[in-house]
């Protein structure tokens, strides 16, 4: 690995294998260049050096200009650094007389860390991250206001509209079908692209795919347009629009597939790196509350004799709290029971999640229902 500038930018270049990948390497460790200036001229070696270094990192070389002896007005030497290590300006030594000596470090180079995302390469106010979720979150609330502020049409009175949240997805799913069809899926270009790069831009190593609508004569050659040298799992078999697609980097994960349906795939991972085990299962729940609640006894089976670390990424096509859906007439008990039932039997805990908190919305002009069902 070797670090070098272009444009007064590092980047660092490796040698190439067989087995390279486009997807963006976790970085643990980075070499940097330090220079002692104002170093007594009795430690410019490198025997000296690289225990001073060593307060700094990992001594890798001195520059060679101090090794053959050439003019310099600073002693320079390469270190190894882990990214989260604190770089110090000033360390501090004691001399061969127990004299304790204070000595300046600077950096020709420091890599610069969001404090909003808490990646490496940019700063708070250029995060695409933030930026992306502030429009997000600003047309979500422009929505809202546009929907509280409608008034209901051939309706005297100023009660709300009953509307039922079943009926009304179910209605929305078959009006919508011929243009989800156009604009949801993995087959459609932009959204490989824009797949490729999240995995790239968050360094992924296992992703799971919802409704890819990709038919089964198509996912080899996608898979291999968009996750070259990775291994992958659908549920083709059980939905013919490949409602599941799991896709890992083998050198990172390993991945064991339990049990398939429909609505759920089960598997075994290990990640390779930190050695360790744990139970995975993405779930792609139903439209109906009748078709959902077989999703929810085999989630609660799977809990009862699971021994391992489990986590489920999800989108549930429920909501779970009262507070999970506005814009229509209040939730009933009936609604969220079985999926109450199901969080709390398998002793499930969800994450804290960012960006806009209502997932999903039904397209309506008049009375937009806003909700939490992923």
């Amino acid at each position: 690995m070797l670090l070098c500038h272009f444009d007064m930018k590092p980047f660092i270049v490796k040698a190439w294998t067989p087995e390279f990948g486009f997807s963006r390497e976790e970085l643990l460790t980075v070499p940097f260049w330090i220079k002692f200036p104002g170093l007594d001229f009795k430690y410019w070696n490198k025997k000296g050096l690289s225990k001073i270094g060593s307060l700094v990192g990992k001594h890798i070389m001195v520059d060679q200009n101090i090794e053959k002896r050439n003019g310099m007005n600073f002693a320079r030497l390469l270190v190894e650094v882990g990214m989260n290590a604190k770089r110090p300006d000033v360390v501090l030594f004691r001399n061969e007389r127990s004299k304790l000596i204070k000595q300046k470090v600077i950096y020709d180079w420091k890599p610069i860390l969001c404090s909003y995302c808490s990646k490496y390469g940019h700063a708070e106010e250029v995060c695409r991250i933030k930026k992306k979720l502030a429009m997000e979150n600003a047309e979500q609330h422009k929505e809202m206001n546009n929907v509280a502020q409608t008034e209901p049409k051939n309706n005297k009175s100023n009660e709300q509209i009953p509307v039922n949240f079943e009926q009304r997805k179910e209605e929305t799913s078959t009006r919508t079908d011929d243009y989800r069809e156009q604009m949801v899926g993995i087959h459609i270009p932009n959204k490989q692209k824009e797949v490729k790069l999240l995995c790239n831009e968050e360094r992924v190593g296992l992703v799971g795919l919802l409704e890819t609508k990709i038919k089964s004569n198509r996912i080899e050659k996608l898979a291999n347009n968009m996750f070259v040298g990775w291994k992958y799992l659908t549920n083709l078999e059980y939905h013919y629009n490949g409602r599941i697609w799991i896709t890992w980097r083998p050198d990172y994960y390993k991945v064991i597939l339990m049990s398939m349906l429909a609505q759920v795939i089960k598997c075994e991972v290990h990640h390779i790196p930190l050695q360790m085990t744990f139970e995975l299962c993405y779930v792609y729940a139903l439209n109906t509350r009748e078709e959902r609640k077989d999703l929810w006894d085999k989630l609660v089976s799977h809990s009862r004799g699971c021994t391992r670390p489990w986590m489920i990424l999800r989108d549930f096509n429920s909501i779970l709290k009262t507070e999970d859906i506005i814009g229509r007439n209040p939730v009933t008990w009936a609604e969220v029971k079985d999926f109450h039932n199901c969080v709390v039997e398998c002793g499930l805990l969800e994450l804290p999640a960012q960006g806009n908190r209502y997932t999903w919305n039904d397209k309506h002009e008049e009375q937009r229902i806003f909700s939490k069902i992923d």
